[in-house]
């Protein structure tokens, strides 16, 4: 009996120590880990919000005038869209912004080309502190062009494109363009232009200093 008792509390006495290292463990790792996994949290809301950031001018007038051209047409999401254009260069803060909607369908020539619409919708911007916002929104007849469309292949690709326009964005905010602004806008806008030359000459006359412009950096 003697001897049993002593083996149980041997036992007791070893439950005990393991769950005192258990409970050590435990306090060890929330102490370590927890701050660190809260902290890695942090940085990855933060990364978001970063990245938000940084869409939230090219992309976001992109979705605007996709969302607004949604209330005036049928089957918006089937169009195309233009990059933003402003109605007066050199940039002014109060210079407003049209990004334009419009039809663009293969064409049954038997070579890659597409029939091409002038805008049914037009999408009018403003720049505010926190970004732009709609000005006003205006629904047009489309009318076929006579002219065919062919496929041009793009030479730079979407980052520049958005880099672009955001240049182009932060310029009419500040009122100010920098030579680096003036390369990154002309890289993106003289690319566009060149693969969408039919409709950019239909517009052309709207925008005509700022084409004018981009023609000067060839």
């Amino acid at each position: 009996m003697k001897r049993n008792a002593l083996f149980k509390d041997a036992i007791d006495a070893s439950s005990a120590s393991q769950r005192w290292r258990l409970s050590l463990f435990a306090a060890v790792f929330v102490f370590f880990m927890v701050p660190r996994c809260t902290t890695t949290i942090a940085n990855d809301i933060s990364a978001e919000d970063t990245q938000m950031a940084i869409e939230n001018k090219a992309v976001r007038i992109e979705r605007l005038a996709r969302d607004q051209a949604a209330t005036l047409v049928p089957h918006a999401d089937m169009l195309r869209y233009t990059p933003p254009l402003p109605d007066m260069w050199p940039p002014g803060t109060t210079a407003k912004l049209t990004i334009y909607g419009y039809g663009s369908q293969p064409a049954p020539t038997g070579r890659v080309t597409y029939t091409v619409s002038t805008p049914s919708v037009e999408v009018v911007f403003e720049m505010a502190e926190d970004g732009p916002i709609v000005y006003d929104t205006k629904r047009a007849k489309a009318q076929l062009l006579d002219r065919l469309q062919p496929r041009v292949r793009s030479h730079v690709d979407a980052d520049i494109r958005h880099k672009g326009i955001e240049a182009l964005l932060d310029a009419i905010s500040t009122g100010k363009l920098t030579e680096v602004a003036k390369r990154s806008i002309r890289d993106s806008y003289q690319s566009w232009q060149h693969e969408n030359q039919i409709l950019s000459e239909n517009i052309a006359n709207r925008h005509r200093a700022f084409f004018r412009w981009l023609k000067e950096g060839f």
